[in-house]
């Protein structure tokens, strides 16, 4: 789930932040003093971009991902989850985690190579969501929200979905997506958009930026606030709905499954889950089940049972626990 490089920038951050009393600096007070535009920052050191005019990037990793890892890591607090948007990173909600259920999570122990070849799969991802885009705004000549976007000059879909919300006065999920989708299929052809600029030999399939966008739209403005509402308010029914909804587009429209993660989900829920998701970047990881905490480690014994038969090659290296949500990083003086 959680990307072990991601822990290691958000430790070595604590470290020497605290050594060195970087949070007492005039560049931090003036562009990182707001919790939220620390935890962007560590995903700019990450990924290697520009964090703003001042706080230039470096060479990073190669993977052009968020800052939702470091977020998380930042920002839990037990027995609670918390509901974030990007770009800018804002925190939109914080929810009661329910008394009476708790996570099983399924480390499927099938290595996530972000390196060589495979990198360009889990770029991709963020490609399709930045290029779908670039599409909308040729494709409608204007760039949303008066030109105000988190990166000048270049807008981003949620930038977009708040955009032609605003133009309908509001209009409800299904029209917005049809109104952005319609436009990104003008140039979605297989021919005019790839992953990289300038080179020609690599093109997106015809219909992928669209595709990219409905799963984006769906997931960030359905699927993620009604989990959310469902858990404050112990709707298991609906959790269950949802999650199963947001599992599948995850697997058949956003495409970073592996079969085991692919699996894992769906047998959580033949087995009583009363949810059950992959989460991570994909490519490998792991993924998530909510049961009853009375029934949890029964369910967890199970569930390890039917994956090793499944899948019996990453037996030695998976792993199932239970757990509630807990604290974020903290230094230990």
């Amino acid at each position: 789930g959680l990307s072990t490089s991601s822990a290691v920038i958000c430790y070595m951050w604590m470290v020497l932040a605290e050594r060195n009393k970087i949070c007492e600096s005039a560049k931090f007070k003036d562009h990182l003093s707001i919790e939220e535009d620390l935890y962007a920052y560590l995903g700019f050191i990450e990924n290697g971009q520009d964090c703003g005019p001042v706080l230039i990037g470096d060479k990073g990793i190669g993977t052009f991902g968020g800052s939702e890892d470091h977020t998380a890591i930042m920002s839990c607090k037990p027995c609670s989850v918390n509901m974030f948007s990007y770009c800018p990173t804002k925190r939109e909600g914080t929810f009661e985690f329910p008394s009476d259920a708790t996570f099983v999570v399924a480390v499927s122990g099938a290595f996530a190579d972000k390196g060589s070849g495979a990198q360009a799969d889990y770029n991709n991802a963020a490609f399709l969501a930045r290029d779908a885009a670039a599409a909308w705004c040729r494709g409608s000549g204007k760039l949303p929200l008066g030109g105000k976007t988190f990166v000048p000059g270049s807008a981003n879909l949620a930038e977009i979905i708040r955009h032609v919300r605003d133009e309908l006065g509001g209009g409800d999920h299904e029209k917005v997506k049809s109104v952005i989708g319609e436009v990104i299929a003008k140039s979605d052809d297989g021919k005019t958009w790839g992953p990289r600029a300038g080179d020609e030999s690599v093109r997106y399939r015809a219909g992928a930026l669209r595709e990219r966008f409905e799963q984006f739209i769906d997931e960030s403005e359905l699927f993620v606030p009604r989990i959310a509402e469902a858990l404050s308010a112990r709707d298991f029914q609906a959790l269950g709905r949802w999650s199963d909804e947001s599992h599948k587009q995850t697997v058949e429209r956003l495409r970073n499954t592996i079969p085991e993660t692919a699996w894992l989900p769906q047998e959580a829920r033949r087995l009583g889950a009363l949810g059950a998701s992959a989460f991570g970047a994909g490519f490998g990881g792991s993924c998530w089940a909510i049961v009853e905490t009375q029934a949890a480690e029964q369910f967890a014994e199970k569930w390890a049972e039917a994956y090793r038969d499944k899948f019996p090659g990453n037996a030695p290296t998976s792993t199932f626990f239970v757990m509630r949500p807990g604290p974020g990083a903290f230094c230990i003086h």
